[in-house]
């Protein structure tokens, strides 16, 4: 079939006469298009919006105080606070172990080359002993002399103040009724007037020093500063029976009645008694030692310190009768902080009241006590039940606070260096 030319004219011309309704149509059919895509993409832009402009929209309203602009100042004022704070507890953690001397200029090398400082300083150390006790109170028990004068019997020689009943010669002087009751009475009117039972040869260093001999130069300086670290310890030891007692009127109802000892010996030679022997040599009596290696300790601490680039370490014991209730009030006293008085290290600068807090209780042991026994039967401890507390002890000294006057030999032998023996 032909391709009718005149058919296809005569159907174009009708088409004209719907000629005004094709752009209608075609308006209809983009519009159509329009509002598919339009929905398609409209979704997705909603969906946009509350993601990240709706939600960010809220946030922002819920921040109903805005920071002012000063406020970095503000900030900045803490934190500088906080850094003042922080060294304010270094002072104070260095301050713990600057601490006064019982002997100025003498530390880290005396300016004096004679060798009488040394005994000058054991002097010192004896009477700054003796002051402590003063301070307590502190008494023995009566004397052998001070029995037998009140027994009406002669005695030509005198003894050192140091209870005889400790020593395996004591005489039996409960042997009559008539001597038992004046005993008795001697013996309760030394606990009336006394705060607590100590002797000065009780407490670690006193007897060194009653027989020190010089044996050089460098030994010596030594032996001053080991014992000027255990009389800081020993001055804790004291201020912590003055706290303990502080509101009794003497032994019989004071909470700590007896000091048997302050040593720096290990816990199983603590309680042997120093005496006075001219048999005797200043080496006999343990020192305060710095533990070097756990090893050194007298008993196996579970802080497990030893001496380090930070701090020194110190060991050491004390025996006491105690009221049996009071035991453990004791050993929460003697590691409370307590107050000291520092000069500087020349001791002329301004005086100056610091705090420290150095002794950690390691170790002890409470037992019951027989108080008809030898060593016991001059003490009276009052009525109410006591016991025998012994106490293994941690002092650490902050080094940073007394480096400055250490001796070279002291710091060799911490840092484990071995110097040779200088001789003047």
């Amino acid at each position: 079939m032909g391709l009718n030319i005149s058919d296809i004219g005569k159907k174009l011309g009708n088409l004209k006469d719907y000629a005004s309704l094709i752009v209608p149509v075609i308006i209809i059919v983009f519009a159509i298009i329009f509002l598919v895509v339009s929905s398609i993409l409209g979704g997705k832009l909603l969906e946009k919006v509350e993601a990240e402009s709706l939600s960010n929209a809220k946030r922002i309203k819920g921040y109903q105080d805005v920071p002012p602009k000063e406020q970095w100042q503000v900030e900045a004022a803490f934190q500088a606070s906080r850094e003042q704070d922080a060294n304010q507890i270094s002072n104070l953690v260095i301050e713990t172990t600057m601490r006064e001397l019982l002997k100025y200029k003498m530390f880290p090398e005396p300016n004096d080359k004679s060798t009488l400082i040394f005994s000058d300083f054991g002097h010192k150390y004896q009477l700054a002993v003796e002051k402590l006790i003063e301070s307590v109170n502190g008494r023995d028990c009566p004397s052998e002399t001070d029995i037998e004068q009140h027994l009406g019997r002669n005695t030509t020689t005198s003894t050192p103040n140091r209870g005889f009943s400790r020593t395996s010669s004591r005489r039996n002087f409960s042997s009559a009724n008539l001597d038992a009751t004046i005993v008795d009475a001697v013996c309760m009117q030394r606990a009336v007037q006394s705060g607590v039972y100590i002797s000065c040869w009780d407490v670690a260093g006193y007897n060194y020093w009653d027989i020190f001999a010089y044996d050089g130069w460098e030994n010596a300086l030594q032996a001053c500063w080991t014992w000027q670290v255990g009389y800081w310890v020993v001055e804790d030891v004291f201020e912590t029976v003055k706290k303990c007692n502080e509101n009794s009127s003497n032994v019989l109802d004071a909470p700590v009645k007896r000091i048997l000892s302050v040593s720096f010996a290990p816990p199983e030679r603590s309680m042997a008694r120093n005496s006075r022997s001219s048999e005797g040599t200043a080496g006999a009596e343990d020192g305060p030692k710095y533990v070097l290696k756990y090893q050194d300790g007298l008993t196996n601490a579970l802080t497990a310190r030893k001496c380090d680039e930070k701090f020194d370490v110190v060991h050491f014991t004390i025996s006491a009768i105690v009221d049996s209730q009071k035991a453990l009030k004791f050993i929460e006293h003697l590691c409370s902080a307590k107050e000291h008085q520092f000069k500087g290290f020349d001791g002329g600068q301004p005086q100056q009241t610091y705090k420290h807090n150095q002794i950690t209780v390691l170790d002890y042991n409470i037992e019951q006590i027989a108080e008809k026994a030898p060593e016991h039967e001059l003490y009276r401890y009052g009525d109410l039940p006591v016991v025998k507390l012994d106490i293994v002890c941690e002092y650490v000294f902050v080094k940073q606070g007394y480096e400055p006057i250490m001796p070279q030999k002291i710091k060799d032998m911490i840092a484990g260096i071995s110097t040779e023996e200088t001789t003047y």
